[in-house]
């Protein structure tokens, strides 16, 4: 690569450069677990990452910020594989919920929020798991050419 332009250098990365093993890229955690003999992944971010998200006296109403931070823990959740430990789910949400008690949100929004976050990403879990052929089969992670003659139309109206 570096000698297509000499003044780009490229380095390689892999899960033995950082301290857990695991390989950070963008908001994911890479790592081959042996005892499984499977990759897998966790949401990540870097530690420099703000400790804040929607602030709660922000402009907004109250209604589009409890949606905004259940997408956003729909969002942690997907950025997980299924098998991920329970603890590692829980531990990503605590820190999430500790972004929103730093950001002025009260203990109840943020009860409110995670458990409906995780009731919408349980929903998205069983609708995955379904045979292909159901109606109601949405995978967890479409690929973009999923429905594309369906969605084409609508994104145009």
């Amino acid at each position: 690569m570096t000698s297509i332009c000499e003044f780009l250098v490229f380095v390689g990365e892999e899960g033995g450069m950082f301290h857990n093993l695991r390989l950070p890229t963008l908001d994911t955690e890479i790592w081959l677990d042996e005892v499984r003999g499977k990759v897998m992944y966790s949401f990540y971010e870097k530690p420099t990452c703000p400790k804040r998200v929607v602030q709660k006296d922000t402009a907004l109403s109250e209604p589009s910020i409890r949606a905004t931070l259940m997408r956003e823990t729909i969002r942690l959740l997907k950025n997980c594989i299924k098998e991920l430990p329970l603890d590692g789910k829980k531990a990503i949400l605590s820190i999430f919920a500790q972004k929103m008690l730093n950001s002025g949100h009260s203990l109840s929004s943020i009860q409110y929020i995670l458990v409906h976050g995780v009731i919408k990403y349980v929903e998205m879990l069983k609708m995955s798991e379904l045979d292909p052929p159901s109606p109601n089969y949405k995978p967890i992670h479409p690929s973009r050419h999923r429905d594309v003659f369906r969605r084409k139309p609508h994104k145009l109206l």
